[in-house]
């Protein structure tokens, strides 16, 4: 799917650059958005380490990832149907995680959780671009839209590392190393409604959003005399349902405000102005 959306992206931008057009200034959009969103993750790749003579094939189960992100836009409307854009702006980063092995060992045997940790980076540099537009115009003036876009930011975070069984008391330090990318590909049903003067309209819509989310996470574990070195590649689908609204406060401003749910939970905020 991720695929199909980057090739979506790539046939979008050369239809622009074909696309015959006379620079105007009317045309350039630049926006604001805030984003929160939390995911539930589940890695189950096995990971074969040995430590001191302990041999255990690791899971990473990664729960409660949670993502805020402040990011600028610009673009330039080709048409009602293509409008390019780049993003810019800082992301931030939380997931605990734990580790559940298969231990062979003489205290403790089966399968249980070893460690756990609580991830939280700072604010990261964050890039992305993307494209987006009317995709069909309906009878009774239902209108379907399309936002298409791709973000990537890198992160790292020294965190305490939790021993498990917790009866053994014992704690770590741990360097984690994250590689973040995400895919999204969002469907929307709306219908703009004439207001007045205050609002010069609304559009209130339902939708659809399919996301990717692929992760390289490092880590580097000091574990009594010995180092622990896991490196791990995550990748998920998710599927949401979204609700929102848009209001044309005049021929420049557009304000938006929205939700994701089911799949991705999360709330969205943006201010767009066009010249």
């Amino acid at each position: 799917m991720r695929k199909l959306i980057g090739l979506l992206i790539v046939g979008l931008l050369i239809f622009g650059s074909v696309y015959a057009f006379e620079f105007k200034k009317e045309n350039v959009l630049v926006g604001l958005e805030y984003t929160y969103t939390e995911n539930e993750i589940d890695s189950l790749k096995p990971i074969a380490i040995d430590v001191l003579g302990i041999q255990a094939g690791l899971k990473s189960k990664i729960e409660d990832l949670k993502i805020s992100q402040v990011l600028v836009s610009s673009g330039y409307k080709l048409s009602d149907y293509l409008i390019p854009y780049s993003l810019i702006g800082v992301s931030k980063l939380k997931f605990d995680e734990r580790l559940i092995g298969n231990i062979s060992s003489p205290f403790i045997s089966g399968e249980t959780d070893l460690a756990a940790l609580s991830y939280e980076g700072d604010n990261e540099f964050t890039f992305g671009f993307g494209a987006k537009g009317k995709l069909i115009e309906l009878p009774a003036g239902l209108i379907v839209s399309y936002d298409v876009r791709r973000i990537s930011f890198e992160g790292s975070d020294s965190v305490d590392v939790r021993l498990l069984p917790s009866f053994i008391d014992l704690s770590a330090i741990s360097d984690v190393d994250v590689e973040y990318a995400e895919w999204d590909l969002s469907l929307k049903l709306g219908k703009e409604f004439e207001i007045g003067k205050v609002i010069k309209s609304i559009a209130p819509y339902i939708g659809y959003k399919y996301s990717n989310i692929d992760m390289n996470v490092k880590s580097k574990t000091h574990i009594f005399i010995a180092d622990l070195d896991l490196e791990k590649d995550i990748s998920t689908d998710g599927h949401s349902m979204l609700v929102g609204l848009e209001a044309k406060i005049n021929d420049n401003i557009v304000v938006a405000v929205g939700g994701s749910f089911f799949g991705e939970q999360g709330v969205t905020a943006s201010v767009t102005y066009s010249f």
